[in-house]
């Protein structure tokens, strides 16, 4: 939704789905037999053969909603800010260290000019920031302390934190010919 409040400023509110849940797992595929992988099979017959390792994700799917704003400054030059509010796709007991990404806020700037009647250039700067805090033995997937987890379980009965920052810059040039 876009609402042009006054002739200077615009507000942007939008709301997304993401499918996640048809990604339901990491499938690794080896080209040959391997030895660690049968005593993962005793204890994960699901999720191991002798050449494949299945790691299952169960992530969920997800709205996310974003808002922003846009003044316009002049007849050529815009400049827009926002945020987008993104809540974890993996469920609590699913945390994990090879998706550190969890519930995260990304942040935006930029701005958009008219070069000429015919060409546009619009440049931004996000910075997306995820925090997760696992306590130990609550997910499976990182921090159970049970004897049958070991297909992925590098920090049984620890307290896991992931931070994920990304810095993401980009640019467009448009021009009609």
């Amino acid at each position: 939704i876009s609402l042009k409040s006054t002739p200077w400023t615009t507000l942007n509110v939008d709301i997304g789905w993401t499918d996640f849940s048809q990604w339901d797992a990491f499938l690794f595929k080896f080209d040959r037999n391997l030895e660690f992988l049968n005593a993962a099979r005793i204890l994960s017959p699901d999720n191991a053969t002798p050449s494949t390792l299945r790691l299952p994700l169960n992530f969920t799917d997800q709205w996310n909603w974003s808002v922003g704003g846009e003044l316009h400054v002049s007849e050529r030059l815009d400049l827009r800010a926002g945020v987008e509010f993104r809540d974890s796709v993996i469920p609590d007991d699913q945390r994990q260290v090879m998706v550190p990404f969890g519930g995260a806020r990304l942040y935006s700037v930029g701005l958009g000019y008219r070069w000429d009647k015919d060409t546009e250039i619009d440049m931004n700067l996000s910075y997306l920031h995820s925090v997760e805090t696992i306590p130990a033995d609550t997910s499976c997937n990182v921090n159970c302390d049970n004897i049958t987890n070991i297909i992925y379980n590098p920090y049984a009965g620890l307290d896991v934190k992931t931070s994920l920052r990304i810095v993401m810059a980009g640019l467009s040039f448009r021009t009609k010919f």
